[in-house]
């Protein structure tokens, strides 16, 4: 009788040495020469075992099953590219729980390119020095200020889609965001060309559209009114503030700089001009001066919780209006300073509620 373990040992190494040097070590273990003849003949009758078959090969930028899009530096492009092709496909196979690391990556990545062209866009427009120093800054600036709004963008995205009655949590949302994120140096591009932005946010549209089908299962018809909405407004926004870019241009080069004149300093005097608002523990006495006793205590009252931005809008504009409609651009200011406020809380907020969440939580519901 063939013993199976001289079988098995002769299969191993038949490849690796030969024949009678297999023979020789089994005869100085003790093995019978007839056995190890029959093992022998056994292995050599026997048909060779085909090599298992190799993995199908993973579409690009998917996991081996094909099912799961990742992210990852060797799979940018690739991971654009599914995303033009066709985007609500792209959405529905990103995990749901996947995780913020890869995905962090992603949107840092296309935002070092987009920075680059943002930079290169803003030198070569850049006549002064302190323009172009401003330029090259972009391209480390811009990727900082990508990756923390792309926290904020998410959480924003996500609570309208939780109103619309999406099912995905908040890893899900992040991983659309970081999707997305292939279209920022479209929208560098557009950036120097007027108006093309509306063309992005356009698309940005049908970008939140697919994404809210695919991954958080939402109507799309619920998805085009809300996302549409908010896309009309931003496009009014993109209009008006062109307008009014011209129009302070034009204010700016018929006379001395005022009040409502576009800045002239650079970077560095912009920023300085932003932390001297910022520092001053009160309202100027000139602005209080010409409000009304109401108005005025209301803006000491506000004045300690407003952000830089706001004090210098403030400031500046009040001069502007009229003397009986001071108060209440006033009271439209501090609404807005709040509002502001209220909604960073609220990202802030469920963001930490999100992050304490379990993986395989639902989350965010």
């Amino acid at each position: 009788m063939t013993d199976p373990r001289i079988i098995d040992y002769i299969r191993q190494n038949m490849g690796k040495y030969p024949i009678e040097s297999l023979k020789q070590a089994l005869l100085k273990q003790g093995y019978a020469a007839e056995v190890i003849d029959g093992a022998i003949a056994a292995v050599s009758a026997a048909p060779a075992e085909a090599p298992p078959m190799p993995d199908a090969p993973a579409a690009e930028g998917c996991t081996a099953d094909g099912d799961t899009i990742v992210y990852s530096a060797g799979q940018l492009f690739a991971n654009a590219k599914r995303l033009f092709q066709g985007p609500e496909s792209f959405f529905a196979h990103l995990d749901p729980q996947g995780p913020f690391g890869p995905a962090v990556l992603n949107v840092l990545l296309w935002a070092v390119i987009s920075g680059i062209v943002f930079g290169a866009i803003a030198f070569v427009g850049s006549a002064d020095m302190f323009g172009k120093i401003a330029a090259v800054a972009q391209i480390v600036v811009f990727p900082v200020v990508a990756v923390v709004f792309s926290f904020i963008g998410a959480g924003v995205y996500h609570v309208i889609c939780k109103i619309l009655g999406g099912q995905a949590p908040f890893r899900g949302s992040y991983q659309v965001v970081a999707g997305i994120s292939a279209v920022f140096p479209i929208s560098a591009v557009a950036s120097a060309l007027p108006l093309a932005n509306i063309v992005v946010q356009l698309y940005g549209l049908y970008l939140s559209v697919q994404s809210a089908a695919g991954m958080h299962k939402v109507g799309k018809m619920k998805a085009w009114i809300a996302f549409g909405i908010l896309t009309v407004l931003g496009i009014v926004g993109s209009i008006s503030a062109t307008m009014a870019a011209k129009r302070l241009k034009e204010l700016a080069a018929q006379g001395p700089a005022g009040v409502m004149s576009l800045p002239t300093g650079g970077p560095a005097e912009m920023l300085g001009d932003l932390q001297k608002f910022q520092e001053m523990p009160e309202a100027p006495a000139d602005t209080l001066a010409i409000l009304s006793p109401a108005g005025q205590e209301k803006l000491k009252a506000a004045w300690p919780g407003m952000s830089a931005p706001i004090r210098k809008a403030l400031v500046e504009t009040l001069p502007t209006v009229g003397d009986g409609e001071r108060d209440e651009a006033l009271e439209r200011m501090v609404q807005v300073n709040q509002n502001m406020g209220q909604a960073m809380g609220a990202i802030q907020n469920l963001l930490q509620q999100q992050g304490t969440n379990p993986p395989g939580d639902a989350g965010g519901k």
